[in-house]
């Protein structure tokens, strides 16, 4: 090696392919637009025959009670339930029954939520019907804590709950989703110097009772 000799430089090499088309500017320029308008124009969905059928049903059977407003359940067309008493609902209770009495305050706060709603007329008690209907059906629940809120207790009914590969949810039709788009409440948040925020107590299932179906609220006292 030549010491006087200056080191040689490492070379640079640009590989550039031809078999690589690029996307049409047209195209870019759609998609750049349409991020930027995403959640300011409304969206045009089409619904669906399921869509249109919950709708449907929301508007046929709506009514007012005397005391609030209430709605049919959206059921599928074919309603595949089957009495889940002794092998899903049983089992979930004697599950929860074993929580409480480990727990008894808890148990004591759960037990105030089942008074709370009979007091309000949101759940009552039923008792079986001699013969059972054709289609029953029993919705487990449970007790939900929240660390960061110590002392309170929702009781949430597992419409989820499986039994033979069937849950109440999935013999429901979802309905159309009318939920604003998450983007756009923001953009109009800041649209106006004054915001209105609003939520309520709570949402309840009721017990609904038709021909052939029955939904059986499971609990104790």
């Amino acid at each position: 090696m030549n010491a006087n000799k200056p080191p040689r430089q490492p070379f640079i090499y640009h590989v550039c392919r031809k078999d690589i088309e690029e996307e049409p500017l047209d195209e870019l320029v759609q998609r750049f637009w349409k991020i930027e308008a995403e959640g300011t124009l409304p969206e045009q969905n089409e619904d669906s025959s399921l869509d249109q059928l919950a709708v449907q049903t929301m508007e046929n059977s709506i009514c007012h009670n005397g005391e609030r407003y209430q709605i049919g359940f959206p059921w599928k067309p074919v309603k595949k339930l089957q009495n889940n008493y002794f092998s899903a609902a049983v089992s979930q209770l004697k599950s929860l029954q074993k929580r409480l009495q480990n727990d008894p305050g808890l148990n004591q706060r759960y037990n105030q939520t089942l008074q709370t709603d009979l007091d309000k007329n949101f759940v009552k008690p039923v008792e079986m019907q001699a013969p059972p209907p054709e289609l029953i059906w029993y919705l487990p629940h449970h007790a939900v804590t929240n660390p960061n809120k110590p002392g309170k207790v929702r009781r949430v009914a597992n419409a989820a709950s499986k039994f033979r590969g069937k849950s109440l949810n999935s013999n429901l039709l979802t309905g159309p989703d009318l939920l604003n788009n998450l983007v756009g409440v923001l953009l109009r948040f800041r649209q106006h110097k004054v915001a209105v925020l609003s939520d309520i107590e709570g949402i309840f299932m009721q017990i609904a009772k038709d021909k052939k179906t029955s939904l059986l609220f499971v609990s104790f006292g």
